[in-house]
């Protein structure tokens, strides 16, 4: 004989409503951290670090005790670490990614942890002196794991840090190859993410509704009875598959777009590597400024993220490439750095435009002006007191004063650095 099961009691019932609300309540929580998080992204690749910071923050102490909040605190601190880095506020960069590193072994995704070793390796070569051995113990560590579990993204930045680690090191040749294989694995995420976006389309493409048709009269002049109503749109299989569909393609366009960015940066890296090798010094500067105007073309084009910092780095370089290397390219180059004093007015706090006097002489630099060819000296590549090299701290100087300080050991004299500053970082 079969008993029926006894019905649920009212506290049961309560207790399960109860959870029930608890889960969309802290559905909803998530989905709001995420928005802050996602703007917070947004804030960083404009350069507005400390308004990203502000926001991660807060996005990392509401994770806290949230269900499956683990992974967003995760993000929030990584990223806040980052922004911090690039703030040169390295302890506390420290302390933050020290906590991120705790919570992505408490939920043990390799991805997260290769993530966090990426983000230490950067803060160990941007400490003040850098340490380039941790550095590199902590990208070699995180590109095994995403090697491991299969994740391009990280395994690529991995990469491109060993490559520019190891270049610091001495061993550019080694530093070659990593670039060059960092930049082959930002390219198959391109790909990979202009691959989903054409399936996604095509699905959306098979799902679209048929149009609706206007009723017709019958043969005896009334009216054809009406085809039945469809199926409401949540019980569709096709309307669901379509919704799927076209979620999967704004997700892969978010993709795409940061895989571009991170190609851009592939590719000026890559550049900035040619550029040092040993061999024919014109040969490798026409090389460079080629792979540096690819990289500005990506991340001005609308499928890549905006990333301030990384367009004024490389049109900085394309200044001094086309200025100091590239044979008769004194124009091409004045025309970057009037387009590099544009941006440093608008974007780099603290400074208006490129300074007029050089740091080391005293002398006029007038980084503005086109000089004539007559004027510049017979080889062209800074043997004259009118090329000029722009550093990353956007102090200008003249290239043959800044060469000879730099053979000294010493830094810009105009923000009293101990090392030689370096074009591009």
């Amino acid at each position: 004989e079969v008993v029926a099961a006894a019905p649920p009691s009212d506290n049961a019932r309560a207790a399960l409503q109860e959870r029930i609300n608890n889960d969309r309540q802290n559905m909803h929580k998530l989905q709001q951290l995420r928005v802050y998080l996602q703007a917070a992204s947004q804030l960083f690749w404009r350069g507005e670090y400390r308004r990203a910071v502000e926001i991660l923050q807060q996005v990392a102490e509401k994770c806290e005790g949230v269900p499956s909040g683990e992974m967003m605190q995760c993000e929030a601190l990584r990223l806040c670490g980052h922004c911090l880095i690039r703030l040169k506020q390295f302890d506390a960069a420290d302390r933050c990614l020290e906590m991120c590193m705790g919570v992505a072994k408490t939920i043990e995704l390799p991805a997260l942890i290769a993530n966090v070793h990426i983000a230490q390796g950067q803060l160990a070569a941007q400490r003040d002196p850098p340490d380039y051995p941790k550095a590199l113990e902590n990208h070699e560590a995180a590109r095994v794991i995403a090697k491991e579990c299969e994740d391009i993204s990280a395994e690529a930045a991995a990469c491109l840090n060993c490559a520019n680690t190891v270049g610091k090191m001495g061993d550019k040749e080694r530093g070659m190859e990593l670039q060059y294989e960092a930049l082959g694995l930002r390219r198959k995420q391109v790909a990979d993410a202009q691959l989903e976006i054409e399936e996604a389309k095509k699905i959306i493409e098979e799902t679209e509704p048929p149009p609706q048709t206007e009723p017709t009269d019958g043969e005896d002049g009334e009216d054809a009875p009406a085809d039945p109503p469809p199926a409401a749109a949540s019980d569709d299989p096709r309307q669901q598959k379509r919704r799927r569909a076209m979620m999967d393609v704004a997700s892969s366009k978010r993709t795409l777009q940061e895989a571009r960015r991170a190609e851009a940066a592939a590719l000026a890296n890559v550049a900035t590597a040619v550029a040092g090798r040993d061999g024919d010094v014109a040969g490798r500067a026409v090389d460079a400024a080629a792979l540096y105007e690819q990289s500005i073309e990506i991340l001005r084009s609308e499928d890549s993220f905006t990333d301030k910092q990384l367009e004024l780095a490389v049109i900085l370089n394309l200044a001094n490439v086309y200025d100091n290397h590239v044979p008769g390219g004194h124009g091409t180059g004045v025309e970057y750095r009037r387009e590099l004093d544009e941006m440093v007015r608008k974007n780099v706090q603290g400074k208006e435009g490129l300074p007029e006097v050089c740091g080391v002489c005293q002398g006029q630099t007038n980084p503005l002006d086109m000089v004539r060819m007559s004027e510049r000296g017979e080889d062209d590549d800074a043997d004259d007191m009118t090329a000029l090299t722009v550093l990353d701290c956007m102090h200008c100087h003249h290239s043959k004063c800044w060469t000879k300080r730099k053979e000294t050991g010493k830094g810009c004299p105009d923000c009293v650095k101990d090392v030689p500053a370096d074009a591009f970082v």
